[in-house]
């Protein structure tokens, strides 16, 4: 990278004051309010300071667009639910479940809303190291005995992997995907895969970057060119962490979940998958937030887990699963199930912008911030819980945007793309 080109990063000219609070934000985010703890103060003290803040989102066209969808899908809650009880008497109505649905989609849009703005502002350093800081501090507070048996997996990855961003936002991109692997080696030591796996691509994709950093020729060829070498890397780097762990190279309890998945086919890694599948044919248009599945709901996941080789006798299955509330572990199947197919589209088309994103980020100067959180996210779109890793995908859905504003693009990209399309 240039050092003009980075000389010439700037933020957004505000007071003082607006970034201290926008950080302040960032942090508090992950904190709640000691007697309604699915609630933030983040999310309290950026209502308190919208007048702020508020002209950051509205004069951005993407930044407004997401925010506004993450609104829609809360909405889209509430029809869904009527529609899917209408549907099925047996099925039942619980508030609290509801609740836990609605405030994970608000906790969603202050991440978002906080993360975009502070971007803008402070820069994405800043921002990553409040947003590192503010986590690994929430995970220590509240990390439960059972998490602490794995720390690293249950409560650390992220908040450290932000920390890192920060540090190595700039460095060139060899050096970054050296990072990258060691920390996904470390993530294998941990048992976290999804963490080892999103580490590996990331790393493989900031040396695409760097090779791809000094190619000339149209804006199109490099996309096509960085998205057939991103499909790649991560093909690579499963293969190879998937190979390693079925050779038992980091422990036989690994090595056995491994062989286990890989027998099991296709749903393997989730057995949520199947029993969201087995859903879906019996409930296209979701069972809405709230609702508890009725006696064929639950027969008809169970079925399916069956046909796709698993064993439903499980409690993880009976009393989480599939037990008062429907846990699919994956957040574009929770807006699936909370809001039917129309915010099962919004979060296709979060996926879209990150993977955007990810393709056009070759001449960034900050191109390592977006193969890392956007791989993560995408993977957290298909195979994590939007309650507890909703706020991830938020984190980089707002910083992806940030970053692909002229302001924080830099001046050597911004002119080589103005270029681009005189010629074009």
């Amino acid at each position: 990278m240039q050092s003009a080109e980075i000389a010439a990063v700037r933020t957004v000219p505000v007071q003082g004051f607006s970034r201290g609070l926008i950080v302040v934000v960032c942090v508090a985010s992950f904190f709640s309010l000691p007697s309604f703890s699915q609630v933030s103060w983040g999310t309290l003290i950026g209502l308190a300071a919208a007048p702020l803040w508020w002209n950051a989102i509205r004069n951005d066209a993407a930044a407004r667009r997401v925010a506004i969808l993450l609104l829609a899908v809360t909405f889209l809650f509430v029809p869904t639910s009527l529609i899917s009880l209408a549907m099925d008497s047996s099925r039942s109505f619980v508030l609290e479940n509801a609740l836990r649905e609605v405030f994970g989609l608000i906790a969603m849009l202050t991440f978002f809303v906080a993360t975009f703005v502070s971007t803008r502002w402070n820069g994405p350093r800043l921002t990553l190291l409040a947003l590192g800081a503010g986590g690994g501090i929430s995970a220590a507070l509240y990390l439960t005995p059972e998490q602490s048996d794995n720390a690293w997996k249950y409560a650390f990855v992220w908040p450290v992997g932000l920390l890192v961003l920060a540090l190595v936002a700039r460095w060139n991109g060899f050096a970054v995907a050296v990072i990258f692997f060691a920390l996904s080696a470390m993530s294998l030591f941990f048992e976290s895969r999804n963490a080892a796996g999103a580490f590996a691509v990331a790393g493989l994709v900031c040396i695409v970057y760097q090779l791809l950093s000094s190619r000339t020729g149209r804006s199109r060829s490099r996309v096509v060119s960085a998205a057939v070498a991103i499909a790649a890397a991560t093909l690579l780097a499963y293969s190879v962490i998937t190979a390693a762990i079925a050779d038992g190279t980091f422990g036989a309890e690994l090595q056995q979940r491994q062989i286990r998945q890989d027998l099991q086919g296709p749903f393997g890694a989730r057995v949520e998958w199947a029993a969201t599948l087995g859903l879906l044919q019996r409930s296209v248009f979701g069972l809405g937030a709230g609702v508890s599945p009725g006696p064929k709901d639950v027969q008809t996941g169970l079925e399916s887990l069956y046909d796709n080789g698993f064993d439903a006798n499980t409690d993880y299955v009976t009393s989480h699963l599939l037990g008062s509330r429907v846990e699919l572990h994956s957040i574009v199947g929770d807006f699936w199930l909370n809001g039917g197919p129309i915010a099962f589209c919004i979060g296709i088309y979060f996926g879209v912008l990150l993977v955007r994103s990810l393709v056009q980020a070759t001449h960034s100067p900050f191109r390592s911030v977006v193969a890392l959180l956007s791989v993560q996210a995408l993977w957290d779109l298909v195979f994590s819980p939007m309650v507890v890793n909703g706020k991830w995908v938020a984190i980089a859905l707002a910083v992806c945007l940030a970053l692909s504003a002229p302001r924080l693009k830099g001046k050597a990209s911004v002119e080589r793309d103005r270029h681009e399309r005189l010629d074009a």
